[in-house]
């Protein structure tokens, strides 16, 4: 996805959906009790060997990842509050990247020199930025438009708790006809996580991909005339149009060459990872809850769309 960081100048949500490829480096973490107002927001692996570590850790509601293994679990620490709990919880860790800010403005420097090293997008969209929700929903029209009897763009029956509505797209070979819903299926979706910004457009650009070579790349046109690719690119409309918006709002390279901004400096919720439910089990949202203003810990509001069954680790879904 090399391509799509050029010309991203704004990338630090972004930026930390990637964390996990940490290069390793370990620095002090300062605790809340240093009196430290310049925390710098940093990635750490939690040592869990067992499963009672991980649900320790899990209760303690803090910003978990998605990296996570046998005996580890990879954490974002906002403050030196965070590092506290860890220490009082028992549980140790080690830091990977001591400064996400200063990564984040390294990581910018470096989609620049990308892009003043190329003269287009190899991707298939040929787009050089990343969508923001209108631009997937434009996208999703466009490739229906392009093919209309290969796409079939639809809309999924419940609508989010702001009341956004969610589309994806059917792709196949004479997608309308009858025959066609016999077919194997592939069901494809992204940005259950509303940081993880790479995970939608890998499914924007497999579709494109898809839809332009039909026809014209035979190993392609033969899967779509055996079967259905079914993706939904944004699954976590609601988390996801706050994290990209407000995550576009910092350029790191202008205000801080020496990265001493910190994560906490982003306004409202950019580094938002859920949707806007206020409590798992709750029906509606009110108003404004997951504005900008309602929270500068966005991170912590909300439930992710991909755990409502089974807890964070994977295990079985409860009896009902």
């Amino acid at each position: 996805m090399h391509a799509l960081l050029a010309r991203r100048s704004r990338a630090a949500g972004a930026s930390l959906a990637a964390g996990a490829l940490a290069l390793g480096a370990l620095s002090a973490v300062p605790s809340a009790a240093e009196g430290s107002t310049t925390f710098p927001v940093q990635l750490v692996r939690v040592d869990t060997p067992t499963r009672a570590d991980k649900d320790q850790l899990t209760a303690l509601g803090l910003d978990l990842t998605e990296h996570a293994g046998p005996g580890f679990v990879e954490v974002v620490l906002h403050s030196g509050a965070d590092a506290d709990a860890l220490r009082a919880a028992g549980l140790s860790f080690d830091v990977e990247i001591p400064d996400l800010a200063l990564r984040t403005a390294q990581n910018n420097r470096t989609g620049k020199a990308y892009a003043a090293s190329v003269t287009e997008s190899p991707l298939p969209s040929g787009r050089d930025s990343y969508r923001t929700l209108e631009d997937y929903n434009d996208d999703l029209r466009e490739l229906a438009a392009i093919k209309p009897g290969v796409v079939e763009r639809f809309a999924l029956p419940n609508k989010t708790l702001e009341g956004r509505t969610v589309y994806g797209i059917e792709i196949s070979d004479q997608v309308d006809s009858a025959a066609t819903v016999a077919k194997p299926a592939l069901l494809m979706m992204g940005l259950h996580h509303a940081r993880e910004w790479p995970s939608g457009e890998s499914t924007m650009e497999f579709s494109y991909d898809l839809v332009k070579n039909h026809g014209r790349d035979a190993g392609i046109t033969d899967l779509l005339k055996r079967a259905r690719v079914i993706v939904v690119p944004v699954v976590n409309a609601d988390g996801f149009n706050q994290s990209v918006t407000q995550g576009m709002l910092l350029d790191l390279r202008e205000i801080d060459e020496g990265g001493t901004v910190a994560i906490l400096g982003t306004p409202g919720n950019a580094y938002k990872r859920k949707n806007c439910r206020v409590a798992d089990g709750v029906e509606s949202t009110p108003a404004g809850a997951c504005d900008a203003a309602a929270s500068q810990v966005g991170f912590g509001i909300g439930v992710d769309p991909n755990r409502n069954y089974g807890g964070f680790w994977g295990g079985p879904a409860p009896a009902t």
